[in-house]
């Protein structure tokens, strides 16, 4: 539940910044940067059209949060096992490995 919660809620916050970065790459002659942009929006929908989408960002994101989380722990405790009484020693390169196993698991998964 933790990386659901947190995942999600991380992308909650950035998805203003997501709505503005969208809206200049399907309309640049409307939205010709960042700082327009932002006031473009604010002012044909109010505060409401930064957080548009934001129903599908936190379920994806949840979602996602959730299953690589869990897949990290797997592959962390997997590698501390595999290495044994020498887990202790390189627990960092553990952890690394644990997050770029997970990652690539991840990126086969889009």
């Amino acid at each position: 539940m933790s990386g659901a919660l947190c995942c999600s809620s991380a992308h909650i916050v950035l998805t203003p910044i997501d709505v503005v970065k969208t809206r200049i790459q399907t309309n640049p002659d409307k939205y010709t940067d960042i700082l327009t942009a932002f006031k473009k929006v604010y002012s044909e929908q109010g505060v409401g059209g930064f957080i548009s989408g934001w129903e599908s960002t936190f379920i994806g994101f949840f979602a996602f949060g959730g299953v690589t989380f869990a897949a990290t722990e797997y592959f962390r405790r997997f590698f501390t096992e595999l290495m044994g009484s020498e887990s202790s020693n390189v627990e960092i390169f553990i952890i690394l490995a644990a997050a770029v196993s997970c990652a690539r698991v991840a990126d086969n998964l889009r």
